[in-house]
């Protein structure tokens, strides 16, 4: 089959190397200056053009809906999953969040994001089962400002970038035993505002409906690493 397309082609070569040499020379140049006109011609006409306007409706507001997947949940997926300390559990909640967005324009949008997480960590002794079990409460709230640019629009979808600067703030309770005030005051001082940036690598939002779509993204920083939701514009 090789050898069969080697000669089918080389065929093809030898025919279009010899076509040139059996017209008149004055034939290739009138050829050559014909095409030439014609592609100027049409080049000419296609920048001459007004582009087409764009008369979809704008729709300056949107509220969003997420489920998110945080750092700090897949971290404690891990330790549960392959048991880095004997006897410790840990359950928690997705983050929840809800955002609103405003577009002054087709290309940008800002607004505002709120969300929040529950974690629980419990340790009982894996050799007595009748031990007391001890355990620890976690709870996350964050409020940031949004601010995100589309880079591709189109009717029923589209993708951006962007980022968030909010706070985050996280409030425990414990149980260990043992007066726990101190404990609870020195993990929430450590662990309590702070300034929360995140870069917001890709999002997407596909529309199902004129006015309802579902979305997507993944992020660096609070409050989630990778989101999934459904928003609405109007």
């Amino acid at each position: 089959m090789r050898k069969f397309a080697t000669k089918i082609c080389s065929g093809f070569g030898t025919t279009f190397r010899a076509w040139p040499k059996r017209l008149p020379a004055k034939g290739i140049i009138v050829l050559a200056a014909a095409v030439s006109l014609n592609y100027s011609l049409v080049f000419a006409q296609e920048n001459n053009q007004e582009p087409e306007p764009d008369n979809r409706p704008t729709y300056p507001h949107q509220v969003r809906g997420n489920i998110g997947f945080s750092t700090s949940g897949i971290l404690s997926n891990i330790v549960s999953y392959f048991q880095v300390i004997d006897g410790v559990h840990v359950s928690k909640n997705p983050v929840l969040s809800s955002t609103y967005l405003f577009q002054p324009t087709r290309r940008v949008a800002i607004g505002g994001t709120i969300a929040h997480q529950n974690f629980s960590v419990t340790y009982s002794d894996p050799d007595n089962g009748n031990a007391r079990r001890y355990g620890l409460s976690a709870r996350r709230f964050y409020l940031g400002a949004v601010g995100l640019i589309y880079i591709v629009d189109k009717p029923r979808f589209r993708m951006y970038s962007g980022g968030r600067v909010g706070y985050s703030n996280w409030n425990v309770d414990s149980e260990v035993g043992f007066p726990s005030e101190i404990i609870d005051r020195v993990i929430n001082f450590a662990l309590g505002g702070a300034f929360a940036p995140q870069l917001i690598v890709l999002g997407g939002e596909s529309y199902v409906t004129e006015h309802v779509g579902i979305q997507g993204e993944f992020s660096i920083g609070a409050p989630h690493l990778l989101s999934f939701g459904v928003s609405y514009r109007w």
